[in-house]
C-alpha cells in the first residue's frame, strides 16, 4: 500500500548504502553507462521498481545532491530515497527497499539479478598477455628430413666402399670442369682393361672413349653381379642410374655448383657412353625388382626402386599396395613428393598430429582434403577441422568458415568466426557480412545497426566499404555460396547509395557489377528502373619505370612520435613501430584507430594483413611480440638472436636465419618451435630475399660466394651456386638475384661518392650522389632498385630502374633522424624518427604523406 511522506530526498552528505536508476526516465543505455560509472567490487545489480538497482557492498558517503542517481540510504529496518520519519517507518514492512516519486513511497522488491559484465564492450580494448616465466628449452619439434636408410630400417642393404667412391667420383667437379673419378679400389673392381660393354659400345660409336672410371669396369661387375644371380651382393655394389646418367647422384639437397662469370655452370655434360650404361643399368634393375618382389622381399625391392632406379612415386605406390602406410609416407618426404600425398599417407598411417603439422609448414589443406574426399574417406572431416582451424589462426577467418561450413556440427563456430571478421569491420567485415548472411538470413537483425550506419558513412572510407560490400555480395573474391533473403535486401539498400557515387567518381565499380546488383536486389523490374549511365573510361596510368619525367618530393614537416617502423595496411590503413612506444595502427590522415602497448622497432605483417610481428632489440637478442590486428590483443612471444629475417610471413610460418642457419619458426606456438631448418650453413649469410615464392640467401664462404634458393611453401632447394668473381668478392652490398642467376653486387666509392650496380660484370652506374660516409640501404624490387642513402643534410630515396638506368622517384626528408624504408608489394614507404611518412604507390605513381602529430 503506497504511503505517503513529507520529505521526498535527501541532501547534504549521507552514508550511501545502493543507487536506483530510472529506466523509463534515462534510458536503458544510458542507464547501463552509470551503473557502470558507480560500480564498486563486491557490487551486485537487481531489476528492481522498473529500474536498476546497484547495492554496493558497504555504505560510502556521497554528496548525494550531485549524484546522477537516487541515493538510497539506511533509514531504520529499511532502504529508503527519503528520510522517512518514525511514523511513516512504521507503516512499513521490514527488509523492503522504497522509493520515493511524486511523493509517495512504493515498494521495489528487487526481482532479478544482472550481470554488469555482459554490458562491457571489449572490442577497442587491446589486450596484452604478460610474458611467461622462463622454461627449461625443449628440444625442437622439427620435420626433419629423413633419409632412405630410416625409411627401410635394418633391412636396407648396406652398400660397400667401392659402390660410394665410384659415385661421389662422378658426382664431384674436377678443376677443369670434367668428372674426376677415383678407381673403386676394391678386389671385385681392380681389372684395369675395358669391359665388354665398353668395347661394345665403343664398337657402335656411340660417343668418344669412356672416362676413367668407366674403363676401369667396375659397371661390367655390377651387371655381371646381377647377371650371376646373387641379388645380395649385387645390390651392395649397385649405384644409382643418375650417377651414370647425368654425371651427379641425384640428391636430396643437390650438390654446389661452380658458376662461370657469364652464369653457366662449370660441368661437362654426360657422353652418350654414360647414358647408354644408364639404359643398361635400368634394365638389370627393373629385373632385379620383380624378382625381389617375387620373393616377397619388400624392403630390398623398394631400395630397387627408390635408390636405384630413383623412381620414388612408383615406390610410393608399391609401398601402399603392401598396406606400408608408414613407410610410404617418410619415403614421400624423403624424396619430396607432392606433400598432399605425404599428407593423405601419414592419415592412412594413424599420424594425425604428424600430417597436420606437414600440411601447415606446405599449406596443402586443400589438396589433400580433396584426396582423402575423392577417395571418400572418413580421414577427410577432421582433416577439414583443422585446416580450418589453421586459417582462423592465420586470420582468414571467412576462409576458415568456408571450409568448416560443410560440417553441420561446426555451424555455432562457422558463425562465431564471421561475426568476429564482421566486427573487425573494413574490407575484411565486408566479406564476412556478405558470407554471413547469404549462409543464415536470420543474423540480418543482428547487423542491422552495422548496416545503417555503413549506409549512412562519408568520406572515402565510406563509399570504399560500400564498394567492398557490394562486391562480396555479388560473390567477387569470396567462397562460393548461393545468396540469401537477406542478401537481396541489402543489395536493394546498397544500389541506392553505390550508384551515385560510381557517377561522381567515389567508387570504381564497372557497369557489369552494377547491373548484378541490381538483379540480386530486385530482378529484372528494378533494373529496368535504373537510368542509364555512362562511365568516361579510366585513363591509362604508366608505371613508375615507364614515365620519362621523374617524381621529386621533399617534406619539411615533423611530427611529434618517432616511426621506427611503417606497412600498409587494407582500407587506407597503416601500421607504424613507434619504438617504446608501441604500435599504432591509423588512417589515411593519421587517427589513431588501435594501441597496442608492446616495443617495436621492427614490424613483421602477414599477407592478409591480419597479424603481426612486433620486434625490438634486447641486447644480442630480439624480443618479439604478436598482434592480432582482429581482436586487438598483443601479446610478448620469446627472445631469439635474429640475423636476418622475412618481412611477411603468413600469418603461422616465419622464415628467419640465426646461429647459422635456415629455420621456419611456428608463430601460433606458445614457445620457440623450429618446423623446418638447414642447420649448419657454410658461411655468413651476407644477402637475405624473401619474394614469396622464393626464398634467396647469399653466403660468404671461404673459397667465394655462393647463393641458394628455396621453393615456397614447400622449402625445396632448387639452386645452390658457388662464384669466384673480383666483383663479389669487393662488393659493399650483395643483393640477391633472381632465382637460378648469380647474386648482384653493388659497389660504393666513398670519396667518389658514386653507387654502381654490377650485372654479370657489367656496371651499372645509378644516377645518385652520396655524401661520404653516408648511411644507405639498397634493395631491388622487379625492375628497379631502390637507394637509401644521405645527401648533405638530408635523406634520399631514390628509385632508379635497372633497364634504362633513368631515376624515377626521389623523396627527400631534410634533417632525417634515423630514416627508414620498407617496400612490399610495390608500396615503398619512407620514414624518419621525426614521425614523418610518405607512402608511394610504384606502380600508379600515387603519393601521400602524413606527419605524426
Amino acid at each position: 500500500m503506497p504511503v505517503e511522506v513529507r520529505q521526498p530526498l535527501f541532501h547534504g552528505r549521507c552514508a550511501v548504502h545502493a543507487l536506483w536508476f530510472d529506466l523509463d526516465l534515462i534510458g536503458p543505455d544510458e542507464a547501463r553507462r552509470r551503473v557502470l560509472a558507480h560500480w564498486q567490487a563486491g557490487s551486485h545489480l537487481f531489476l528492481a521498481g522498473g529500474g536498476y538497482l546497484l547495492r554496493w557492498p558497504a555504505p560510502r558517503w556521497r554528496q548525494v545532491d550531485t549524484l546522477d542517481a537516487l541515493a538510497l540510504c539506511q533509514v531504520g529496518h529499511v532502504l529508503g530515497s527519503a528520510p522517512l520519519s518514525q511514523a511513516e517507518l512504521a507503516t512499513l514492512p521490514a527488509g523492503t527497499v522504497w522509493l520515493v516519486r511524486a511523493g509517495v513511497a512504493q515498494a521495489a522488491l528487487p526481482q532479478e539479478r544482472l550481470d554488469a559484465a555482459a554490458w562491457l564492450a571489449l572490442d577497442a580494448i587491446t589486450l596484452c598477455v604478460p610474458l611467461a616465466p622462463p622454461s627449461p628449452p625443449a628440444a625442437d619439434a622439427m620435420l626433419a628430413p629423413v633419409a632412405l636408410e630410416v625409411v627401410l630400417g635394418a633391412a636396407m642393404p648396406r652398400r660397400n666402399a667401392a659402390s660410394i667412391a665410384f659415385e661421389r667420383g662422378l658426382a664431384l667437379p674436377a678443376p677443369s670442369g670434367q668428372p674426376e673419378v677415383q678407381a673403386s679400389g676394391g678386389p671385385d673392381a681392380a681389372a684395369a682393361a675395358p669391359g665388354f660393354v665398353a668395347r661394345l659400345l665403343s664398337r657402335w660409336r656411340l660417343g668418344p672413349a669412356a672416362p676413367p672410371a668407366l674403363s676401369s669396369g667396375y659397371l661390367d661387375m655390377v651387371i655381371a653381379l646381377f647377371a650371376g644371380g646373387d641379388l645380395a651382393l649385387a645390390l651392395s655394389h649397385a649405384v644409382p642410374v643418375g650417377a651414370v646418367d647425368s654425371g651427379g647422384a641425384a640428391q636430396m639437397l643437390p650438390l654446389r655448383r661452380a658458376m662461370r662469370a657469364d652464369g653457366t655452370p662449370a660441368w661437362a655434360p654426360a657422353t652418350p657412353l654414360t647414358s647408354a650404361y644408364a639404359a643398361l643399368l635400368r634394365s638389370v634393375y627393373r629385373s632385379a625388382f620383380e624378382q625381389l618382389d617375387g620373393a616377397g622381399r619388400v624392403d630390398e625391392a623398394v631400395y630397387v626402386l627408390a635408390g636405384l632406379l630413383q623412381c620414388p612415386s612408383e615406390a610410393v605406390t608399391y609401398l601402399e599396395q603392401k598396406r606400408r602406410y608408414g613407410q610410404a609416407a617418410r619415403l614421400a618426404e624423403h624424396a619430396k613428393l607432392e606433400a598432399p600425398l605425404a599428407v593423405r599417407l601419414w592419415l592412412l598411417a594413424g599420424e594425425l598430429e604428424h600430417a597436420v603439422r606437414l600440411a601447415r609448414l606446405h599449406n596443402v589443406f586443400d589438396a589433400a582434403v580433396q584426396l582423402l574426399e575423392t577417395d571418400g574417406s572418413v580421414l577427410a572431416a577432421p582433416l577439414r577441422r583443422h585446416w580450418a582451424a589453421y586459417l582462423a589462426e592465420r586470420g582468414d577467418l571467412v576462409e576458415a568458415a568456408a571450409v568448416l561450413r560443410s560440417l553441420p556440427d561446426q555451424r555455432a563456430q562457422t558463425l562465431a568466426w564471421l561475426a568476429q571478421a564482421e566486427r573487425h569491420g573494413g574490407t575484411l567485415g565486408m566479406r564476412a557480412l556478405a558470407f554471413k548472411l547469404a549462409l543464415d538470413p536470420a543474423t540480418l537483425h543482428e547487423s542491422a545497426a552495422g548496416i545503417t550506419a555503413l549506409l549512412a558513412a562519408g568520406g572515402e572510407d565510406g563509399a570504399g566499404l560500400r564498394a567492398s560490400l557490394a562486391l562480396a555480395l555479388l560473390g567477387k573474391g569470396m567462397p562460393a555460396v548461393a545468396t540469401s533473403t537477406a542478401s537481396w535486401r541489402v543489395a536493394g539498400e546498397l544500389l541506392r547509395k553505390v550508384l551515385p557515387e560510381r557517377l561522381e567518381g567515389a567508387n570504381r565499380l564497372d557497369a557489369e557489377a552494377l547491373a548484378a546488383l541490381a538483379g540480386l536486389a530486385g530482378g529484372t523490374a528494378l533494373h529496368a528502373d535504373l537510368p542509364r549511365y555512362r562511365f568516361t573510361p579510366e585513363p591509362h596510368v604508366p608505371p613508375l619505370t615507364e614515365r620519362d619525367a621523374s617524381l621529386a618530393l621533399r617534406l619539411d614537416q615533423r611530427g611529434l612520435l618517432p616511426i621506427y617502423d611503417a606497412r600498409c595496411l587494407a582500407d587506407g590503413q597503416y601500421l607504424l613501430a613507434l619504438g617504446q612506444g608501441g604500435v599504432l595502427r591509423v588512417d589515411r590522415d593519421g587517427r589513431q584507430l588501435a594501441h597496442y602497448p608492446v616495443p617495436a622497432e621492427h614490424l613483421v605483417l602477414s599477407y592478409n594483413g591480419t597479424r603481426a610481428l612486433a620486434l625490438a632489440r634486447r641486447g644480442s637478442q630480439y624480443r618479439i611480440s604478436r598482434l592480432d590486428l582482429v581482436t586487438g590483443d598483443a601479446a610478448d612471444w620469446l627472445g631469439i638472436d635474429l640475423q636476418h629475417w622475412s618481412g611477411s610471413y603468413d600469418g603461422v610460418s616465419w622464415n628467419v636465419a640465426f646461429e647459422r642457419r635456415l629455420a621456419v619458426l611456428d608463430t601460433c606456438a606458445p614457445q620457440q618451435r623450429i618446423v623446418w631448418e638447414v642447420p649448419g650453413l657454410p658461411g655468413e649469410i651476407v644477402g637475405y630475399r624473401d619474394r614469396g615464392d622464393m626464398l634467396t640467401v647469399v653466403l660468404r664462404v671461404a673459397d667465394g660466394i655462393e647463393q641458394w634458393s628455396y621453393h615456397q611453401p614447400g622449402r625445396q632447394l632448387r639452386q645452390r651456386d658457388w662464384w669466384k668473381s673480383r666483383s663479389l668478392a669487393r662488393a659493399t652490398h650483395l643483393l640477391p638475384g633472381p632465382p637460378y642467376s648469380s647474386p648482384w653486387p653493388v659497389l660504393v666509392d666513398e670519396q667518389a661518392g658514386t653507387v654502381t650496380l654490377m650485372l654479370r660484370e657489367h656496371p651499372l652506374r645509378m644516377p645518385v650522389a652520396l655524401a661520404p660516409q653516408a648511411a644507405r640501404e639498397v634493395r631491388i624490387d622487379g625492375k628497379a632498385i631502390v637507394f637509401v642513402g644521405s645527401e648533405g643534410d638530408a635523406m634520399c630515396c631514390n628509385v632508379v630502374s635497372l633497364s634504362g638506368n633513368a631515376m624515377h622517384v626521389r623523396i627527400d626528408l631534410p634533417d632525417a633522424l634515423a630514416p627508414g624504408f620498407s617496400l612490399h608489394d610495390g608500396r615503398l614507404l619512407v620514414f624518419d624518427r621525426a614521425g614523418r611518412l610518405v607512402d608511394l604507390d610504384c606502380d600508379s605513381g600515387k603519393l601521400r604523406s602524413l606527419c605524426l602529430r
